[in-house]
């Protein structure tokens, strides 16, 4: 009976944390509209995951009966990637900031991040997006992006290289984007 009201309470408020984990706004990243060089975006370059041998594990965890919960759809990197400090800092004309970074798994199909410490200022936008610009998630604000808890989660973006752009306005400096797992997929 314990398990069956603990199940339903789960059922009831994880829906709701992992829809407010993916609310954005929509629209265009501010470096969309600037002539940066790709090159000037530092990159910050994962290991490279042996998929061999994370199938050979699977298969063997399968033939002795042992169900992964959750399903493995991916290997995930424990990080410590502050954006602010790991990128580039761009001044913009309005008087805002523009921070840029890249993060690179070789070989991956697609990323997805996790952060142990999300908490965006007012006025500011936090855009993902692949290299080629065709995948586009954001944008991430405080109103429908910020929680109680200071986490964060982002979906899937295509490619092997994804870039993240946060835009403070004039005045803030208080936002903190801290990546604490890159999920190679």
């Amino acid at each position: 009976m314990k398990k069956q009201a603990l199940f339903l309470i789960l059922i009831g408020i994880l829906p709701i944390y992992i829809l407010h984990a993916q609310i954005s706004e929509g629209g265009t990243p501010v470096s969309f509209g600037l002539e940066i060089k790709v090159e000037e975006i530092p990159v910050m370059v994962m290991p490279t995951v042996n998929v061999e041998v994370l199938l050979r594990e699977d298969a063997q965890m399968e033939a002795e009966g042992v169900v992964q919960r959750p399903f493995r759809f991916g290997y995930a990197h424990d990080v410590d990637i502050d954006v602010k400090r790991a990128g580039t800092k761009k001044e913009l004309s309005d008087g805002g900031t523009l921070w840029l970074l890249k993060i690179h798994c070789p070989d991956a199909f697609s990323i997805n991040l996790i952060y142990n410490h999300f908490r965006l200022v007012y006025g500011s936008k936090f855009f993902i997006y692949n290299e080629d610009r065709t995948m586009v998630l954001g944008a991430f604000t405080p109103e429908v992006s910020n929680n109680p808890y200071n986490e964060f989660a982002t979906d899937l973006v295509q490619g092997n290289t994804i870039v993240l752009e946060y835009y403070e306005p004039k005045g803030s400096d208080d936002g903190v984007i801290n990546i604490n797992k890159v999920i190679h997929i």
